[in-house]
């Protein structure tokens, strides 16, 4: 299983925030046999370079239409939070959200059957768990039923 981790990196409000919740992540899931992929400890933060950065989104959505399940921190601010969950939402890739901005957030697209929200950073780890394992679940079940 892999897990994307999204969320704000070059308008972040305090990039040790972001490097911090998603160590912590990284670190819950691993312990459960999960893989994450966080572009801010892949690539080292925000690139001024447009060509640079271009290849770093390619491979960055890239890597969301292998995932199994978009987690992040929702920022207004944040362009690049808004694609991901878009291209996720568009190839029916669940999405856990959490942050403060939730709550001002008018878009009705986070408003989506595929969009869960969230308080925390905590509390978005344990439904990923849940989500993952339930997904783990129904595809044994599934691979069962197809040797009977």
């Amino acid at each position: 299983m892999l897990v994307y981790l999204g969320g704000p990196i070059d308008s972040a409000r305090n990039l040790d925030d972001e490097i911090e919740w998603r160590s912590d992540v990284r670190v819950r899931l691993r312990e459960r046999g999960i893989t994450t992929f966080d572009p801010l400890a892949a690539w080292g933060g925000y690139c001024s370079d447009r060509k640079v950065a271009e290849s770093i989104a390619a491979m960055d959505l890239k890597v969301i239409k292998e995932c199994d399940l978009l987690l992040a921190r929702y920022s207004l601010a944040s362009f690049g939070t808004s694609v991901e969950v878009g291209v996720a939402v568009s190839i029916n890739i669940p999405i856990i959200l959490w942050g403060k901005d939730l709550e001002e957030a008018t878009s009705a697209v986070l408003e989506h059957r595929l969009i869960s929200k969230v308080a925390s950073s905590l509390d978005a780890v344990d439904l990923a768990l849940s989500l993952l394992e339930s997904r783990i679940s129904l595809s044994i079940s599934n691979s069962e039923n197809k040797l009977h």
